[in-house]
């Protein structure tokens, strides 16, 4: 179904869409430092990407970082878990401001770019940073209290998992290893 919807949007706003995580899981695709956890017998391990990542360890890498198992049993819950569900990325707003009446453009671009920042506004902009899904509500939610009701315009979107919970970490090329357009 999200597939089916991302076809329709990009057919609409003749948009490109990245995947990074092909069928096939490839471990050249985790980033180094990475977090392992072979807790077979944890009760999250089949949703868990530090376990997936353990699973799929290749004999090129000859070391990696593991989370001990014995400390995460004694945790209510474990500090470590990461979901190895794809997360979907907006990247790059160059047409997000086109079609607005100037002085709402003007107002909303402001708000944004003082809600990331200089430098990350401008890295969003030029496609140096991927736009998490909470930061594309907070451009959504910013339309609508500015009266635009339209859906913002991205450029593209990337859909690949989401290795660390510190987007500055998801700075990396959209095209990097395993990347395909849908």
């Amino acid at each position: 179904m999200l597939k089916d919807k991302l076809s329709m949007k990009s057919s609409e706003n003749k948009l490109k869409y990245t995947h990074h995580m092909p069928p096939n899981f490839n471990y050249r695709s985790v980033p180094s430092g990475f977090l392992h956890c072979a807790g077979k017998d944890c009760l999250r391990s089949a949703d868990c990407l530090c376990h997936l990542a353990f699973l799929h360890i290749d004999e090129e890498t000859p070391y990696t970082k593991m989370i001990n198992t014995a400390y995460v049993a004694k945790q209510e819950t474990c500090p470590y878990f990461r979901p190895n569900v794809p997360v979907r990325f907006a990247l790059g707003i160059t047409d997000m401001f086109n079609g607005l009446p100037y002085t709402k453009a003007k107002i909303i671009k402001k708000i944004i770019h003082d809600h990331f920042g200089h430098s990350t506004f401008y890295r969003i902009r030029n496609k140096k940073y991927l736009i998490k899904p909470d930061a594309q509500e907070f451009i959504r939610q910013t339309f609508l209290k500015e009266g635009i009701e339209e859906e913002p315009i991205y450029d593209e979107y990337v859909i690949k998992y989401e290795w660390s919970g510190d987007s500055e970490k998801q700075l990396v090329s959209p095209f990097e290893t395993n990347s395909f357009i849908l």
